[in-house]
């Protein structure tokens, strides 16, 4: 018989229960000890151990589906993270060229160079007129690129139209409406 002036000091996993004649104890889930509160308990445990197995049985799944909630979101959290840097790193950004400087050309419009990553190097691509140049940086890419235009542009016009090959052609007139020589 414990008596409520026989109290066992508890530390953790304690849980208040409350007992068929209405006495308060606390059970520790750690050791199994209980400590009464009120009156003496005259019950059972053939009585009680079903629902203290159920609780806890309910406590540790409720732990349980809580760890399993936290590892699910940690690893989303995760792939998330790699997705973003895939995102920033092989993402392709699109470059305004308005300026051929210091050459002897003009840009009418403006250009839209894709730049991407692409294994260890950029490349930099003027799609409307397929022209590509690559570089250790997407800096150095595009300033290949511009000089690709420009030579492209210079070897075009120096042939008769009439000469080239319907691409070539479509080539030089797409590059001939972003581009032109600044007047002298």
């Amino acid at each position: 018989m414990i008596k409520p002036e026989h109290r066992i000091p508890f530390t953790c996993g304690i849980e208040k229960k409350s007992w068929p004649r209405g006495e308060d104890l606390f059970i520790s889930a750690a050791t199994g000890q209980v400590r009464v509160l009120k009156e003496e308990i005259t019950a059972s445990w053939e009585n009680t151990m079903p629902q203290l197995v159920q609780d806890w049985k309910d406590t540790i799944l409720s732990i349980w589906q809580s760890t399993f909630k936290i590892e699910a979101l940690t690893q989303e959290v995760l792939l998330l993270k790699d997705r973003i840097t895939r995102l920033e790193t092989e993402s392709p950004a699109i470059v305004p060229i308005d300026s051929l400087e210091p050459d002897t050309y003009e840009i009418i419009k403006t250009i839209h160079a894709v730049v991407r990553l692409e294994g260890n190097e950029f490349t930099a691509t003027f799609y409307d007129a397929n022209i590509s140049a690559s570089g250790d940086t997407d800096g150095e890419a595009v300033i290949n690129l511009k000089d690709m235009i420009i030579g492209t542009f210079e070897i075009l016009s120096a042939h008769e139209r009439m000469a080239l090959a319907p691409s070539l052609d479509r080539q030089l007139q797409v590059l001939s409406s972003f581009i032109r020589e600044k007047d002298k």
